[in-house]
């Protein structure tokens, strides 16, 4: 038998709504970036008939280059692979309509829930007693890639908290996540207000061009040494989109040997998946 296969893959458009309008300030002027990319749907194979229904094989494929992290084959545009990581959640609904030798149309659909890379699932196709087979095919597979990671900034030094002197790094609780694709930000100042009141800012991490948003807040912490020994903790929420924070520590400072404080936030990924194929058994 003589196949004729006519693949037509589809392009998606991933949009990411703001959750707020101070969601859209962090994300800066532009707003987020679109994000495009296809899934492979290869032809899929009739397996027969089950069951009173049409059995049919259908297959995808999300590629993600093992030990990297992120989709393959996307030149000149990095924003993808950072948000399609193999850790991250799939969801695909895939439909399938077959065309029977004699015209009739019959359609069947199912719910995957996976990771990333080849997926496979049979879908059944109702069938009437007398049908005839299917001749033709055409698929659609639409899905979505859900994943969520923390990014923190970290300023520690000796004496009353001052950006001056201070040690200051920054981490995602990602560790497989490229450096291409890490929200980096820092602490940008810093000061104690005596005698029980610490103000923190920091930079806005450059979430837009990454196809990623923050969530709708964040966490300020300040943990105090005294030279006594002693020692204070405090911790504070921050709204998505605000860039500084005063955190009251509940009792005097004194005097302070060392100081710790870390902003964190979470950061969430959501890419929209879309491909089609069309042909003949």
């Amino acid at each position: 038998m003589i196949r004729i296969r006519v693949a037509v893959l589809s392009s998606i458009l991933l949009t990411l709504a703001l959750a707020s309008s101070a969601a859209r300030a962090q994300l800066g002027p532009l707003g987020p970036q679109p994000c495009a990319a296809t899934i492979g749907v290869p032809e899929p194979r009739y397996a027969g008939r089950l069951s009173g229904q049409d059995n049919v094989e259908v297959s995808w494929n999300v590629p993600v280059t093992a030990g990297t992290g992120g989709l393959q084959g996307l030149p000149g545009n990095p924003a993808l692979a950072c948000a399609a990581q193999e850790n991250f959640v799939g969801k695909y609904d895939v439909g399938l309509t077959v065309e029977r030798r004699l015209g009739h149309r019959d359609s069947g659909s199912a719910t995957v829930n996976g990771a990333l890379g080849a997926q496979q699932r049979n879908i059944q196709v109702p069938r009437a007693a007398l049908e005839t087979d299917p001749k033709k095919y055409e698929v659609t597979v639409n899905g979505s890639v859900l994943g969520s990671f923390a990014i923190s900034a970290k300023a520690t030094g000796t004496g009353a908290p001052a950006l001056a002197g201070a040690a200051l790094s920054s981490s995602t609780g990602l560790p497989a996540l490229s450096a291409q694709c890490t929200p980096s930000f820092a602490v940008t100042a810093l000061a104690l207000a005596a005698p029980d009141t610490v103000t923190v800012s920091w930079s806005a991490p450059p979430l837009a061009s990454l196809c990623l948003k923050a969530t709708t807040q964040g966490s300020v912490q300040v943990k105090l040494v005294r030279k006594d020994g002693t020692s204070v903790f405090r911790s504070v929420t921050a709204p998505a989109g605000t860039t500084s924070a005063q955190v009251s520590l509940g009792a005097p400072a004194g005097e302070v040997a060392s100081f710790e404080v870390t902003v964190s936030m979470g950061v969430a990924s959501s890419l929209v998946l879309h491909g089609a194929a069309q042909g003949d058994f």
